[in-house]
């Protein structure tokens, strides 16, 4: 039988003649299967070997080069944080779009305010994908 977190489902999901999910209704009416927790606090207990495994590799003169560098490129990320990616245009100059200037991540942000409203203001029908 399967695992459930614990809430009791609802009525029955209710579809229109599109088979689209009628506004309050879920596919899923019990929610997701936590089993994250569990899995992440099982995983922290080994914080400290997985860290001296990496270290152990990083100083092994005899590991192979590139077992080296990605196990030093892993506490370097562990330490201060993956390095931001940017993103550039063809000459590594910063990306605008149109004539406005607006950089990628502020059409992004427009694009999901927009999109947002739009499903906010759709109402009856929400969409299954």
């Amino acid at each position: 039988m399967a695992k459930t977190n614990g809430k009791k489902p609802k009525e029955p999901t209710s579809r229109d003649e599109a088979g689209r999910f009628m506004k309050g209704s879920s596919g899923n009416p019990v929610g997701r299967i936590s089993v994250l927790g569990p899995l992440r606090d099982m995983a922290r207990n080994y914080t400290t070997e997985a860290l001296e495994t990496i270290l152990g590799i990083m100083l092994d003169v005899e590991a192979p080069q590139a077992a080296r560098l990605k196990a030093a490129d892993m506490v370097l990320d562990r330490a201060y944080g993956k390095v931001p990616q940017a993103i550039t245009d063809a000459d590594g100059g910063s990306l605008t779009m149109g004539e406005n200037g607006l950089s990628y991540e502020d059409v992004r942000r427009i694009l999901f305010a927009l999109k947002l409203r739009e499903v906010e203001q759709q109402g009856d029908v929400i969409e299954s994908h």
